[in-house]
């Protein structure tokens, strides 16, 4: 069987590397759950990963969820459990959110948001900013 490992992030070039969080929205009335947009029932998969991935205009949304039922997983100590049996890899499955608009996913799938991007050439040599002003402070 083939198995392919999540890792950070990259693109072809990586010219800006960073860091992401996230936390996740209540779903208003209305509104889709992540759960909804991938497709998948809450009741069997708990999400344990979001991607999300812009090329050439197009934008690819995949959540990366484990199967509780397979797994015999119902709590964060039975994942534990889980990748202790494992050797550290739980075994997950990716869904493809076809179709999703970008903004339509942060906006409903994110209460917050937050990317951090810097350049890949200073963060290899350990350079680290230090923000001395704001843009604002200059109007």
């Amino acid at each position: 069987d083939f198995v392919e490992h999540l890792v950070p992030a990259h693109c072809r070039y990586d010219d800006y590397v960073g860091t992401a969080a996230a936390d996740d929205a209540m779903p208003a009335q209305g509104q889709a759950s992540l759960y909804e947009m991938a497709g998948i029932d809450p009741d069997r998969w708990t999400i344990l990963g979001v991607g999300l991935s812009r090329w050439q205009k197009h934008n690819i949304g995949r959540v990366y969820a484990v199967d509780r039922l397979e797994n015999r997983v119902n709590d964060s100590s039975d994942l534990l459990e889980l990748a202790r049996r494992t050797g550290g890899a739980i075994p997950v499955k990716r869904f493809h959110m076809e179709g999703q608009n970008f903004q339509d996913l942060v906006d409903e799938a994110f209460q917050r948001l937050t990317i951090t991007l810097l350049s890949r050439h200073l963060e290899e040599l350990g350079v680290t900013y230090d923000v001395v002003a704001d843009s604002s402070d200059d109007d």
